[in-house]
């Protein structure tokens, strides 16, 4: 594993949208976040925000000697829409600058996928 660990969700629930974030450093747990989102947004938007949140996170946390994360999601569906480079969804492309403004500053991040409700 890797020195920073991220894990995010997000979920829709009748009229009830959210997304969360956890980060760890050394398997200490640095940073969270919930974010309450509007009913209008989809179970897709909210993970997809939750990724875009973890990013944005990032910045904030004390700079680890090794610049190396691991963001995991449950969200197939945003792992292979940010590989597939035809999908230009607005958040998919948010998520992609965040990647790249990051690796400009020298992060590595890995994408990985975890079983719902682990």
């Amino acid at each position: 594993m890797y020195p920073v660990e991220i894990y995010t969700d997000g979920s829709k629930d009748g009229g009830k949208v959210g997304a969360g974030v956890a980060i760890y450093l050394n398997k200490q747990l640095v940073r969270q976040g919930k974010y309450k989102l509007q009913s209008c947004c989809s179970n897709n938007q909210a993970e997809q925000i939750a990724i875009l949140k973890a990013l944005e996170q990032l910045l904030k946390v004390d700079d680890p000697t090794d610049r190396i994360v691991s963001i995991f999601t449950d969200s197939k569906v945003s792992l292979h829409s940010l590989k597939n480079y035809s999908m230009r969804r607005f958040l998919i492309e948010e998520i992609r600058n965040k990647v790249r403004h990051l690796s400009m500053l020298n992060w590595t991040i890995h994408f990985g996928w975890v079983k719902a409700h682990i």
